[in-house]
């Protein structure tokens, strides 16, 4: 079920598929002699992939207890109509509807998301040395310098 929504959204989303006014791409359908089911049949691989992907990062949002307010997605309304020029009180009303809402919510999390896992693989770890636990000389790490003999030999 989960799968078979990703695909609506994206064939709804795909701008390259001509349409005809009410937005219905009948033509596609009807030149690749498909019906709606088998071209939709198409879209299915990539849209069980984008389904895994959201559950994944659902889980990860969750296990690190990453949230998005109101108050972000107010301020994230704010971004979007500050481009809208003149069109600003009817966009704002727009986004401002529990729809929008739930799926500017929905990106929120996604890019926090996003950065909190970017933030845990761009860290460094740094790792101590080997402890020798019998007593034997611990081998130089590949990127100790080799020693010499001069600094080897003693004083």
């Amino acid at each position: 079920m989960m799968v078979d929504h990703e695909i609506e959204h994206i064939i709804e989303n795909d701008r390259t598929l001509p349409r005809d006014p009410q937005g219905r791409i009948d033509q596609v359908l009807e030149v690749l002699g498909q019906t709606m089911d088998q071209f939709k049949e198409r879209f299915r691989e990539q849209a069980e992939k984008r389904v895994v992907r959201s559950l994944v990062l659902q889980k990860f949002a969750k296990a690190e207890a990453i949230e998005v307010g109101a108050e972000e997605i107010d301020a994230e309304i704010e971004t979007l109509v500050g481009s809208a020029g003149d069109q600003q009180p009817l966009f704002r009303q727009y986004l401002q509807s529990e729809e929008r809402r739930a799926a500017l919510m929905d990106t929120l999390m996604t890019r926090k998301s996003l950065q909190r896992l970017f933030d845990l693989t761009s860290t460094s770890v740094e790792v101590d040395p080997p402890v020798p636990t019998d007593g034997a000389p611990v081998a130089a790490a590949a990127s100790d310098p080799p020693e010499t003999e001069e600094a080897a030999a003693p004083a």
